[in-house]
Order: structure tokens, then sequence, then C-alpha cells
């Protein structure tokens, strides 16, 4: 069977002739050239920030400070080698450290505790090309003889798995194209290292670094936040290259290794080096404690411990917010609630009629909202003109408290019936994710109510007789229903409006209630029109009456309710549009009032 050839951008990679990431930090560092108990062999990757012997160092020394006193490394990092360059250096004794580290691993092998080996930061995602003369091939072949040359010494081993760039990979734009695809690309590759090295006798093991910089990534697209933004803990993880560590990022690193191998709490770790303040680091150590206790209880990644460190048990992140009206100068037609998705009981509820002060400004705040999930701030107003601007210049604002900030501030939006729903995110952050002026039918139960008039029994009239594709059309009329008719259209492949039916009061009886079903309603838009011709509706000086429209609920699956209905205040003429679903069931209703 023909192997894929590598395309021409990642050739010089793939083959033993590597491309050497430019860096300043080229040049070898001393190590301890007596019997090393620690070994960190890898590049600018493990050389950046003093990573082992300052970084790692303070970090053990503050966790288990016995080993911390007695710290010898030793190793090898020239900048941009894979761990096949590595392994060439040492045999060949290329360099001082080189010559330094074959003495101690070849010629008389030291008392090893830990050895960790970095491969080239591009090298581990390019496992696909695994065959002989290609550079992961001899990187894999490395990490065995690696290996076989730590397990003579008496050490472990552990693959330090390094991160995707931060805006993928420059050179191989198409097959590391960002972070993501290449993080995934190298956890395979690392696996693989690990796959080729272990034994059920001696397994060998893997801190997972990279799948780090991959959580705190994710908590970023979690909380809506773009990872990528210039302020993130994300971005601050590398330096201006995109590519080698900042200070948070080896710390990152050193505390993902002191965790992977000795399963101690990173959370319990108080050291930070200079240039890391305490709560970024407390972010960090959040991070790599949750990696690792994910993916040691998924069983994703074996370590050398077998007792999990507890998980964090702080409070729950919840959310605040304050919603304020400023009311014009008829509080009492305004009607509000706030409710919890799917919960059956309102957070509030403030009925018609309620004892406001004219002009007033109320305010109320709601905490502890729980993250992850959805409430609906719903508002109506009874005489359908809203808070602005005939009678005062009222408004609602929705403040977000954990942000400090405005989530939404309306006035003239809001006419007969308002709504939002605001989703709190993980970090407590709210945010609004839909915002209309249409009502849906079967949506606020304490809504179709409040539009029933209290002395007219019988409301809202009768339901169709047909559990799906049907309505009722329902006329309460007053003293003068000759003045009353209606008609209903359906709107046809051609979004052309087509009659259904007609309607007048010439016929119907005084001060009763004249109702009309339909049954078999095609799918689509309907659009109803009711008129009074002496533009005076069905109340009140001539008789109380109401107009109601009645069918089987998409909100409620399918149940019999109260699709819209008007107490006869219209005066002069409504419009209103809703829409049969292909089950049959009535949605998606708005109407529009002509004075």
């Amino acid at each position: 069977m023909m192997r894929k050839t590598p395309t021409k951008s990642i050739r010089s990679l793939v083959s033993t002739s590597l491309f050497l990431a430019a860096s300043t930090l080229a040049q070898d560092i001393p190590f301890y050239d007596g019997a090393p108990n620690f070994m960190f062999i890898g590049n600018s990757y493990t050389q950046s920030n003093c990573l082992s012997s300052c970084v790692f160092v303070g970090i053990l020394e503050d966790g288990i400070p016995e080993w911390g006193d007695n710290f010898r490394r030793s190793g090898i990092n020239p900048a941009g080698h894979s761990l096949g360059s590595n392994l060439a250096l040492m045999e060949t004794e290329g360099t001082g450290a080189g010559k330094t580290l074959a003495g101690q691993l070849i010629h008389n092998p030291v008392d090893l505790k830990w050895a960790v080996l970095q491969d080239q930061s591009q090298m581990a995602g390019f496992h696909q090309w695994d065959w002989e003369g290609t550079g992961y091939y001899a990187s894999l072949q490395a990490a065995i003889k690696f290996n076989e040359y730590i397990e003579a010494a008496g050490g472990q081993t552990m693959f330090y798995m390094t991160w995707g760039r931060r805006d993928g990979d420059r050179h191989n734009p198409d097959y590391y194209p960002d972070f993501l695809t290449m993080q995934d690309k190298l956890e395979i590759g690392y696996k693989r290292y690990r796959e080729a090295t272990s034994t059920p006798s001696r397994p060998t093991y893997i801190a997972p670094c990279g799948l780090v910089f991959k959580t705190i990534y994710m908590d970023h697209l979690n909380a809506d936040i773009d990872p990528l933004g210039e302020d993130t803990l994300f971005r601050s993880l590398y330096i201006n290259d995109g590519s080698h560590p900042s200070i948070r990022g080896t710390y990152l690193t050193a505390l993902t290794i002191y965790t992977s191998m000795t399963g101690k709490n990173p959370r319990d770790i108080n050291w930070f080096p200079d240039d890391l303040d305490e709560a970024t680091g407390r972010q960090i150590q959040d991070a790599v404690s949750r990696t690792i206790l994910q993916t040691f209880n998924d069983k994703e990644i074996d370590y050398p411990w077998t007792q999990a460190f507890p998980a964090r048990t702080s409070p729950p992140v919840t959310g605040s917010i304050t919603i304020t009206f400023q009311y014009d100068e008829y509080p009492e037609e305004i009607s509000w609630t706030l409710v919890e998705e799917g919960a059956p009981d309102a957070l509030f509820f403030q009925p018609f009629e309620s004892d406001i002060a004219p002009e007033a400004t109320v305010p109320r705040t709601f905490n502890n909202l729980e993250a992850g999930r959805t409430y609906e701030f719903r508002a109506r107003d009874s005489e359908n003109d809203g808070i602005c601007c005939n009678y005062g210049n009222g408004s609602i604002t929705i403040y977000d408290d954990v942000q400090g900030i405005p989530l939404l501030h309306t006035d003239t939006e809001f006419t007969q019936y308002f709504e939002v729903f605001i989703k709190v995110l993980r970090t407590g952050r709210a945010q609004w994710v839909h915002r209309s002026a249409d009502y849906q039918p079967g949506t606020w139960e304490d809504m179709e109510v409040m539009v029933a008039p209290d002395f007219e029994g019988g409301w809202p009239g009768a339901f169709p007789t047909q559990p799906s594709s049907s309505l009722m059309i329902n006329m309460d009329v007053d003293s003068y229903p000759e003045e009353l008719s209606w008609i209903l259209y359906h709107q046809n492949d051609n979004r052309q409006w087509e009659t259904v039916n007609t309607w007048d009061g010439t016929t119907a009886t005084a001060g009763a209630l004249d109702s009309t079903e339909f049954a078999a309603l095609q799918q689509g838009w309907y659009r109803f029109i009711v008129t009074d011709s002496a533009h005076d509706g069905l109340c009140c000086d001539y008789g109380r009456g109401y107009v109601s429209i009645t069918g089987p609920l998409g909100s409620a699956d399918g149940e019999m309710g109260l699709v819209w209905g008007n107490n006869g205040q219209f005066m002069r003429e409504e419009e209103i549009f809703f829409r049969v679903s292909e089950r049959g069931f009535i949605s998606q209703i708005s109407w529009v009032e002509v004075p």
C-alpha cells in the first residue's frame, strides 16, 4: 500500500533534516554535572524562564521540602531540537552538555528519580508520518532509546506534552490552522510516545501541559470570551511569538509536571514567581487541578499515583441582575415577571393595579442566579401604550451586577408586551440571548389570565373540538354586534394572503357569545383582523365583551389554550398574525393595534 507523501509545507519538518525554530534561547544551559536525580531533556520550551532550576524547584520546595532540598538536575535543552536530535547529541557527545549527559545515562548511569522528555514543539503532531526517514519516526525511536537509558539509571520517564501555538503554525497553516487543531494532534503524538515506551511492569507517564492550556482556552469559549482577546489568561500564557511560554505558561508547565509526578494537590502550593501575581497563579492552579483530575477520573491518562487529590469545593459561581422600572404617570397599567426557564413558580410577579407612585423609579435585585440557567423577563401594559412617551418618560433597565454594566435599556420598544431571556454564564456574567415584543401563547399563564375580563364568565370562550390544525374564534359581542366584523387569511406559497373566512355581526345576538370553529388548517402563517365600524370596540359604554382565539398551543405540546385575546378595548381594529406548525400547533403570535 502506497504511503501518502507529506505536503511541501511540512516536508522539511517530517524529514530528519529538521527546521529549527528561531529563538534567542539557543545556548545550552549548564546543568549539575555530578549525580542528578532529575533530568530535563528538551529545547527552549524547557529552558524558557528557568523552568527546571527555578520554577519547578520553587514549587517542589514548597510542596515536598525533602525533595526540593535534595534537588539535583541535569539535561540538555538546545533551541529547536527534537528528541531525535537530542539523542544524537548525547550519543555522539557533540557538546559539553551532550558529553555530560552521556556520562550520566550511558557510561556511568546515575541514581535517577525522574527524567522529563520534551519533543520539538511541532513534531509530535506529525504522528501520521511515522515511517523510517521522517522526523516523527526519529523522535519515536529516540523516545524508546531514551527510556531504556532512563530505566537503566533507575529513573521513571515522563513526557512533557507541549501545547498548540496560540494562532496555529504559520509555517504549516493548512496542517496546524489554529490552537485546538494543533493541540489535538500533539496530544495523539505524545500518547503514542507513551504507548511505545510503557510496559506493565514499568509504565511511562505524561504531564499534560498542553491540555491545561486547552482547559483555559475552553473556559474562555464557554464564557463567551474570545480566547485570543488581548486581556485573556490564555493569551498571556505565551510571549509575543505565540509559541514560547511566558512566566505564566512556565508556571503552568512546572505545576503540571509536579502534580503529574506526585499526585499532590496543586492548589496547596503557595509559592509563585516574582512576576506572577497570586490571583493569576491561583487561576492556573485551578486549571491544572481540573485537567489532571478529569484525565485521571476518565482514565484518559495514567499517573504514577492511584488516589486522587480532592476537587475544589468552593461555593458555586452565581449571577446577579437588577431590573429597574422608571414608570410613567400610570404605573398601575404595568405587570411584569421574572421566572427561571422551566420553573413552575416565578421569582417575582407584579400584577396590574399595584400600589406604585406615578413616575416612580423602582429597582429590584435578583441574587444567586444559577450559572448555566436562563431567566425569562416579561412585561405587559394593559392599555397598550407602554411607558414612554405620552404620559412620562418611562424606561426599563436590566443591569448585570457581576460585570457592573447595563445589559439592556429600553423605552420606546415597549408598548403592549416585551420579553427578554437572560442566560447566566459559568463565570456569573449575565447575557441576554433573546428579546422580542411578540407574545408566544401559552408561555405566561398570568398574562393570559390578565387579559381576561373578570366581569365576563366563560373566558376565553369555546375551544376547537379537533386536537390539531384547528382553532376557534370567539366574539362575545356588546349591544351593537352589527358594528363588528372579522376576516381570517392564510399566506400561500407565493406569500400572498388568501381569504379563509369572514364574519360580521349582523346575525349575531347582542350580549351573546358567537364562536366559529376551523379544522384541517394548512401549515403556515395566518392573519386575523377584527374591526369595529363605530371605533369604540366591545367595551365599555354599550356592554362588556371580548374577542379571543383558542387552539392547540405549540408551547404547551398541543394542549388547548388561549392563542390571543382582547378585553374589547381595541377601539377601531386589531391585526393578529400567528403560525400553524407542521404538527398542527399554533405559535409565533404577534399583533398590531390600529387606534
